[in-house]
């Protein structure tokens, strides 16, 4: 039996909810529904613009303008090009952490291309690549750049398990989530910290709730491919 909280019944909900499937077969208005809605989820600080339309096609060309606004405010085109760079450096610094075991033959790196679609790029191609320990695969899976809290990231994915690597601001130890309210004068993307800044570096993520950040190094590194090799 589910617990009292959650046993209300269908009359229940039609007496108390304010959009109750009662009033929303009622005999009153489309106008007169729509204001009972509006009173009973004001607008927010956060989101003014969601009840400032007059009308539902107002509200969605306003969300239409919003969209434009950011794609056009952001260099989308230079940021997938700095996530390609970012991403070489990422390969060739795992080639470099293997590349003894790879001049000895005990390891083999394959190259493989994969297609990627980001909300505002576009669908693009990278290079990824897969390493193979005996009969054991690792693949070093790219994710995107267009992502919340960093810039980039790579999933390091094994038969027991996946370690994220993650492209984050230099001096960052965890992740460091800010909540901003923008003016809808201010240009997107204009109040964004993160667009600023110039100094990434690839780290290993530990796996949530407590995020933390450990240094992209060649031992953390070998224990990573350990972890999800062995589990």
């Amino acid at each position: 039996m589910l617990p009292a909280v959650y046993a209300a019944s269908k009359d229940d909900f039609a007496r108390d909810s304010p959009i109750s499937p009662r009033r929303m077969t009622s005999t009153s208005t489309t106008r007169s529904t729509a204001e009972s809605v509006r009173q009973s989820f004001p607008p927010t600080r956060h989101h003014p613009e969601i009840f400032m339309a007059t009308s539902f096609e107002d509200f969605v060309n306003r969300q239409h303008q919003m969209a434009n606004e950011t794609r056009r405010s952001i260099d989308w085109a230079g940021e997938l090009e700095e996530w390609r760079v970012r991403l070489n450096q990422f390969n060739r610094k795992v080639l470099d952490f293997l590349k003894t075991y790879v001049d000895q033959d005990k390891i083999r790196v394959e190259y493989v291309r994969k297609r990627i679609h980001e909300k505002y790029i576009g669908e693009y191609e990278v290079s990824s690549i897969e390493v193979v320990f005996g009969n054991t695969r690792v693949k070093f899976d790219p994710v995107g750049t267009n992502l919340f809290g960093v810039k980039g990231r790579v999933d390091m994915k094994g038969p027991s398990g996946t370690v994220r690597f993650v492209l984050v601001p230099e001096d960052s130890s965890a992740p460091d989530i800010r909540i901003q309210v923008r003016n809808e004068r201010a240009e997107p993307g204009s109040d964004d910290p993160g667009r600023a800044t110039t100094r990434w570096a690839w780290k290993i993520s530990t796996p949530p709730p407590n995020i933390r950040y450990i240094e992209f190094q060649e031992e953390a590194f070998q224990t990573a491919i350990m972890e999800v090799v062995n589990g």
